[in-house]
């Protein structure tokens, strides 16, 4: 998400809006790191149930690792992995994180 596009009227509202952005991205950074260090550890140790439930589902397993979870979302990004690119970047993530947290079922 673009933080310029949400036009705020004054500085309060937008700098709570980029305060709550940077906690989202470095949570998503975390993510991505943990994957790449730890790919075959259950995402249920760092993704909510409902998250890993919901991704479980599309994918069709009943446990999925941190990696798999983490190509899942940035595949409502349109990331498809390749030889020349086997893990999604930042921007894809967070992209696919919108997307994913958009359309999550809400309890």
């Amino acid at each position: 998400m673009q933080i310029e596009r949400l036009q705020f009227d004054c500085f309060t509202r937008l700098s709570n809006a980029i305060q709550l952005h940077a906690i989202v991205a470095w949570q998503l950074f975390c993510l991505k790191h943990l994957a790449d260090q730890n790919p075959d550890v259950d995402a249920l140790q760092v993704l909510e149930p409902l998250q890993v439930e919901v991704i479980s589902v599309q994918k069709g397993v009943k446990q999925i690792t941190l990696k798999q979870a983490l190509i899942a979302i940035a595949a409502l990004a349109g990331f498809v992995p390749s030889k020349k690119q086997p893990r999604p970047g930042e921007k894809t993530i967070w992209k696919g994180w919108c997307i994913f947290e958009k359309n999550l079922p809400r309890i």
